[in-house]
């Protein structure tokens, strides 16, 4: 006879959740670069910078799970999916600003001008991030 209870459901997510990691961030980081690919008008070199921005997000954001005792679970692995998305949303101006910018003093002009908007956007996303998990 083998004993059932409902929380065993929840411990069945250990056995393949390093496959699933794996597969859902490199069909993530696959997408990033396609995307990139595509909207830059197949700039490889943009498009394998912003690959790399968010290769490093993951490692730094994976190297502050380990340190702070985070397992890798279903709910971590949503997390670092989300990371990419966030990732990209303020690196993407910046790689698009230096891929059109003619000239150096454009390009400079074009990062103070970005610089601001991300900086403007990234804490909209941390106020409302906060606030998400104030609410839970």
């Amino acid at each position: 006879m083998f004993p059932y209870s409902f929380f065993y459901v929840f411990y069945e997510q250990y056995l393949t959740i390093w496959v699933d990691a794996g597969t859902a961030l490199g069909c993530a980081l696959a997408a990033v670069f396609v995307v990139v690919v595509v909207f830059t008008g197949a700039d490889l070199f943009s498009a394998a910078v912003m690959l790399l921005i968010v290769l490093l997000t993951l490692v730094n954001i994976s190297g502050s799970m380990y340190w702070l005792g985070i397992s890798l679970n279903a709910i971590s692995l949503v997390n670092l999916v989300m990371s990419v998305g966030i990732s990209i949303e303020f690196s993407a101006h910046l790689v698009a600003a230096f891929s059109t910018a003619a000239q150096e003093e454009e390009e400079e002009e074009e990062l103070n001008r970005n610089s601001r908007a991300v900086a403007k956007a990234n804490g909209a996303t941390a106020e409302n991030g906060v606030a998400e998990h104030g609410n839970a």
